[in-house]
């Protein structure tokens, strides 16, 4: 008979979090279906950033991270410089990008990212890179950072639709 407590056991910690990692997606394309151009790029409270703004500095964002992981399990302690993430949105990079393309990208990103990190054993989970602001950071740690951004920014995405109403 299997107890309850070895099932747990069972459970594969890296496994869960490419699943998380992989459930962004969907929560992403949940967040914004059903608006329109027009709300897409409202600002709902002054100074803060557009719909349009965020999955798209999401994108870019994921981006990075998968830069970043790719770099940390190819290369040994690689550095991992620090991006200003305001700086797209002051110099305007993001205004009027396709939603659907975003989306997309967004959504392929991840697929591919996560197709990689399934294929590599336990150990490359604590392989680690240097990030010029935060220090050291484990492969892990960067994965579970992203799963905490997409998660992040979908509640402002929520947010910001019950204030389109």
């Amino acid at each position: 008979m299997v107890t309850i407590q070895n099932k747990m056991t069972e459970i594969n910690p890296i496994a869960v979090k490419i699943k998380e990692y992989l459930a962004g997606v969907d929560k992403l394309h949940v967040s914004v279906a059903g608006l329109d151009e027009a709300d897409l790029d409202r600002f709902p409270v002054a100074g803060t950033w557009s719909v349009r703004q965020i999955v798209a500095h999401m994108v870019h964002m994921d981006a990075v991270a998968c830069d970043r992981m790719m770099r940390i399990l190819a290369e040994n302690v690689p550095l991992l410089v620090d991006v200003d993430e305001n700086a797209a949105i002051k110099a305007k990079l993001y205004d009027g990008m396709p939603i659907d393309s975003l989306l997309e990208l967004f959504a392929l990103n991840r697929e591919l990212m996560a197709h990689a990190l399934k294929q590599r054993p336990a150990t490359d989970y604590e392989r680690a890179g240097v990030h010029t602001q935060a220090g050291r950071m484990t492969l892990m740690d960067i994965l579970t950072k992203y799963v905490k951004h997409a998660d992040h920014h979908v509640e402002f995405i929520e947010k910001k639709r019950s204030m389109l109403k």
